[in-house]
């Protein structure tokens, strides 16, 4: 087989390409069930491997990036208007880090949070509209997000700029309006009343 291939290489390749050709849905499931079942395995290997190599994988991808600025441009952007509530969530945990919040909880978001207490603000008992707000053209072109004043927000009772922690437990939804107003103050949240 080996000597067929080095005599007809444009035959063998051809002959490869017609065969996945004709099995490439079945090849195609028998690949993603491979990784499936070698997730663990992958995920160990890549860690290792990345720790191993940090120094010359992050020179890699800075030479890359300065060599083509405008591809890693245009993917982040791409990245950031198709998974907005992850880029919010990485931000707000980013912030919360940089501003001393030493336990960072993953999964807070105003989402989560009104998944658990409703859509009402916690200080005005305004009910917050996910829709109060939408994409405006930016004057350098870019789409950007503007609120209004009954969107919902992630709000933190104790501030993470005070010591407060960015988790389930400090956090509740706030309108925009009633967050701005609270800025960096500790107030608590109104009673609800159980009607």
């Amino acid at each position: 087989m080996r000597r067929y291939r080095a005599q007809n290489p444009e035959r063998a390749a051809r002959n490869v390409r017609e065969a996945y050709e004709a099995n490439r849905e079945s090849i195609l499931e028998r690949q993603k069930a491979r990784r499936v079942a070698l997730k663990p395995e992958l995920a160990e290997y890549a860690r290792t491997y990345y720790e191993a190599n940090r120094e010359r994988l992050l020179a890699q991808e800075r030479a890359r990036r300065e060599a083509d600025p405008e591809t890693f441009r245009n993917r982040r952007r791409r990245y950031r208007e198709a998974n907005p509530e992850k880029v919010n969530e990485a931000s707000a945990r980013y912030r919360a880090r940089r501003r001393g919040a030493g336990s960072v909880e993953v999964g807070v978001s105003w989402r989560t949070v009104a998944a658990r207490d409703g859509m009402c603000c916690s200080y005005c008992g305004v009910l917050c509209n996910e829709s109060d707000g939408r994409r405006v053209a930016a004057r350098d072109g870019a789409l950007r997000w503007v609120c209004g004043p009954t969107y919902p927000t992630l709000d933190h009772v104790i501030p993470v700029s005070l010591g407060g922690r960015h988790c389930m437990e400090n956090a509740v939804l706030a309108c925009l309006s009633c967050n701005k107003r609270k800025g960096a103050r500790v107030a608590p949240p109104r009673e609800v009343s159980a009607a």
